[in-house]
């Protein structure tokens, strides 16, 4: 008498997936938490332009934009970590100054601010490959 081997795939296909269910992602936040978080990131954001602004203008230098930058977005690992991803700095404040540098050329060359970052990173800015 020959034994049936359907046990064994069902029992593999249960497994697999118990194993899905338990690694779901958690339910989504709720609507609350979700509109707490987009009100958190408007605000960065928004102070992030202003600094970007008074960058562009000469009133506040590289480092400390990047470092307020670093602050305001502190509680947005995403945001940083892409930031990162993109820019390509040793650190996350060298990526978020070469950013700053390309968000601010884009506007005007600044070679005061190309300068500024020699001086805080070592060695010349090179605008990211995008």
């Amino acid at each position: 008498m020959t034994q049936s081997r359907r046990p064994v795939p069902v029992l593999l296909v249960l497994t697999g997936v118990l194993a899905l269910l338990a690694a779901r992602p958690p339910a989504p936040p709720a609507p609350d938490d979700l509109d707490a978080r987009r009100r958190a990131l408007h605000a960065a954001t928004a102070a992030v332009n202003r600094l970007t602004d008074e960058l562009a203008t000469g009133r506040i230098g590289l480092g400390d934009t990047a470092d307020c930058f670093l602050d305001a977005h502190a509680e947005n690992a995403a945001l940083l970590a892409g930031v990162h991803t993109v820019m390509r700095g040793e650190t996350l404040r060298e990526s978020v100054a070469r950013s700053l540098v390309y968000r601010v050329e884009a506007a005007a060359e600044r070679p005061a601010l190309r300068a500024e970052y020699a001086a805080l990173f070592g060695r010349p800015y090179t605008p990211p490959i995008l």
